[in-house]
């Protein structure tokens, strides 16, 4: 090959510059610069085979991993007087609810100190955050309901 290490020593050059010296947000996003610059740069070097055969695979890895949203919700503020049985209760029901849309719970965590409930699921691309919100402010009674804090990963 004509170029030899130096191609290498480039990429991990750009790489680290878009990484340290960009703000870009999310490691995500930084891999996904680093790919279209190595595709960029197969093109530039007229190894068009290559850029071809890396977008394709890009493209399924990329598509395969992003196939299902992570999130984590904690329910907060779940005071009542038998807070043991009534954290059990809303738990269910949230639990129930997204179940019902198809979602995978991961894990679920009662705090009976701090009066919530956490729970980290898998959510298909259908399933909109906006729509779970309106499902737990509709399907869960005033007196089981908590405060609802997102966080996606």
């Amino acid at each position: 090959m004509k170029y030899g290490s130096v191609i290498g020593f480039i990429i991990f050059g750009i790489g680290g510059l878009l990484r340290f010296r960009t703000n870009l947000g999310s490691s995500k996003q930084t891999g996904q610069l680093i790919l279209v610059t190595l595709i960029g740069l197969c093109c530039g070097l007229n190894l068009p085979h290559v850029a071809v055969i890396t977008t394709m695979f890009a493209y399924g890895f990329i598509h395969f991993l992003e196939k299902q949203d992570t999130y984590k919700i904690v329910i907060k503020n779940l005071k009542k007087e038998e807070i043991q049985i009534f954290v059990e209760e809303a738990a269910e029901l949230y639990r129930g609810i997204l179940e019902k849309q198809g979602c995978h719970i991961l894990s679920e965590r009662k705090n009976f100190v701090k009066f919530q409930v956490s729970f980290v699921f898998h959510a298909p691309h259908s399933v909109e955050r906006e729509n779970l919100e309106y499902l737990f402010q509709n399907n869960v009674p005033n007196d089981l309901r908590g405060a609802v804090d997102w966080q996606t990963n």
